[in-house]
């Protein structure tokens, strides 16, 4: 349950931060060579320069954190939301969600529900086997052409040999056992047993081809799947390609004028790292920008309130969570841990620290996740309630040093408003504020006795995925939670087909869970976009990331990928 892959990576977002363009230079000099807010066409102002297509092409420059990390989304990087924001539009999969679209104009994926994309039609034939029939004719940008080949050497070779995260999608989520190619554009899937979330994890980063062909020609023997190479580059079938990387200053892609699909909206687009926050709202507030990413919650008003601007939300999968280790008195008492969640001022927190862009999180899970339920939740704020607790445990003024991350504003707010919570209970709190890198060493070995944690937005929406991931992704380390019941319940609903059976399992498991408390809900940050309100239909996908692929113009002119 605990998610620690977005946070390995804070410390180099940090550390390339410090070599990032100053503020005055943003404000003063703008942003890329010619200067160019959004699209000539969407706004009516000529973009131009190195930020591509010269006048009149439809360009977006983004104020990110960071620039991409990397390319290589089987990297030690692979966590990072901009290099999936952006290196994810190079490269398409067998299939994608299909979407609902809300009246604001932005779309949420629909977790079972799938529309083609390389894969015009597939077929379960078994309970243990899955066909797919590839479109014809789709080329990468270096002119070779997909083939079943690229999906079996990506299955076959590819993934268990770089042993990461693909690797464990394979085995342990979709259960792939053998990948063939039965001719040049058809690919059989057998699967060791059913594998209710297989075509889920057909939608995620590192299920996506690559041009073999292209890929091998950077390869080997010191760099046996061309990491290096990828690191930099892109070999796929997406939408649009890398036209320049400037690590820590810019990175730019174009849209592919021989893309075998439906072309998205825009031409160019341009990620400029703006590591202030309050940078990048002000950049956005003036113009200089067209999108400005991961904004304060507190600047997000500021967002809406402009005639020229939108945000446009989604609940998405980022929870927000206090964890306490079991093995440390007197969280080991579990009446503790559900005093803790009776103290905690969730409207405050959600009102005040989040200006009420963030929402409930009444589960240990999500909403968006496949079986999510908030009926075993009782945990509304009663001070009452939480001093009988601590009374029944027989616990009197106790201490807790409570960790976060200096990565992230809102949370030293939050752990503030806990501290204030528990005081009233006899618990002294004593903040502790670390270094980002420092915070997510300690976190991760699980040396750290209490500490906030927001979660990334895990790829497969499902409660039993979560579950999987909780068993496997060594949070028994983090917080000692060691539950036979949960480990059973995860391996018996990963083979479940049937979905009435599943969902009962996966509230099954909430229940125990919402009152175990290893992990205290506190709030559903969301998923925030800000941009020109000359475009819309953001669009939120499990990976919780910003692909400018799908973005369209306002007035409903323009193409754009996916369908509801």
């Amino acid at each position: 349950m605990i998610k620690l892959a977005r946070t390995r990576n804070i410390e180099k977002i940090a550390a390339d931060a410090l070599s990032g363009v100053s503020r005055r230079s943003l404000l003063q000099g703008g942003l890329v060579a010619g200067g160019g807010l959004l699209v000539s066409a969407c706004a009516g102002t000529a973009a131009s320069g190195s930020s591509g297509g010269g006048s009149g092409s439809k360009t977006l420059v983004v104020a990110a954190p960071n620039t991409p990390l990397t390319g290589d989304l089987e990297g030690s990087e692979l966590g990072d939301v901009e290099s999936q924001s952006t290196i994810l539009c190079c490269y398409d999969g067998l299939i994608e969600f299909k979407f609902t679209s809300f009246p604001d104009g932005h779309r949420e994926a629909i977790a079972d529900e799938f529309e083609p994309r390389l894969a015009k039609s597939w077929t379960q034939t078994s309970p243990t086997t899955w066909e797919f029939q590839l479109v014809e004719g789709v080329k990468s940008q270096y002119g070779n052409e997909l083939t079943s080949a690229d999906i079996a050497y990506l299955w076959n070779v590819y993934t268990p040999g770089r042993k990461n995260i693909g690797a464990f999608f394979k085995s342990k989520i979709a259960k792939i056992t053998s990948v063939t190619a039965k001719d040049k554009y058809t690919v059989v899937f057998e699967t060791d047993g059913p594998a209710p979330m297989f075509l889920q994890v057909m939608t995620t980063a590192w299920s996506r081809p690559f041009d073999t062909t292209e890929l091998k020609q950077h390869q080997s023997a010191a760099d046996p799947y061309g990491s290096n190479w990828l690191n930099r580059n892109a070999a796929g079938y997406g939408p649009y390609q890398i036209t320049s990387w400037n690590p820590g200053t810019t990175f730019t892609m174009e849209r592919r004028t021989d893309y075998y699909g439906t072309a998205p909206y825009l031409d160019t687009v341009t990620w400029q790292q703006v590591p202030d926050p309050s940078d990048r709202l002000e950049l956005l507030l003036a113009g200089t920008v067209g999108a400005a990413r991961e904004l304060q919650y507190t600047d997000l008003p500021k967002v809406a309130a402009s005639p020229s601007l939108r945000v446009q939300s989604a609940p998405g999968n980022f929870g927000l969570y206090l964890l306490l280790d079991y093995k440390v008195k007197p969280w080991n008492d579990v009446r503790m841990r559900q005093a803790v969640a009776y103290a905690i001022p969730y409207a405050q927190i959600i009102s005040k620290v989040y200006a009420g862009f963030a929402t409930p999180l009444k589960s240990i899970e999500v909403p968006a996740y496949e079986g999510y339920t908030a009926k075993y939740w009782t945990y509304a704020t009663d001070i009452a309630k939480a001093k009988a607790l601590v009374a029944q445990a027989g616990v009197k003024d106790t201490a807790m040093t409570l960790s976060y991350t200096s990565a992230n504003p809102q949370h030293e707010e939050v752990a503030i408003a806990i501290q204030t919570a528990l005081a009233p209970l006899g618990i002294t709190v004593t903040l502790d504020k670390m270094p980002a890198a420092a915070f997510t060493a300690a976190a991760v070995q699980g040396g750290l006795p209490a500490f906030l944690h927001d979660t990334y937005a895990w790829v497969v929406p499902t409660t039993t995925y979560d579950l999987l991931l909780s068993k496997i992704n060594t949070s028994n380390d983090v917080v000692h939670y060691n539950n036979v019941t949960i480990q059973q319940l995860a391996e018996t609903l990963s083979g479940e087909l049937d979905l009435a059976t599943r969902v009962a399992g996966e509230e099954e498991a909430q229940k125990i869970m919402d009152n175990d408390l290893p992990w205290i809900p506190i709030c559903n940050e969301g998923q925030h976009e800000a941009f020109s309100r000359d475009l819309t239909n953001f669009s939120w996908v499990p990976h919780g990331v910003f692909l400018t692929e799908y973005l369209r113009p306002a007035d409903g002119s323009g193409t754009y990928l996916g369908s509801e």
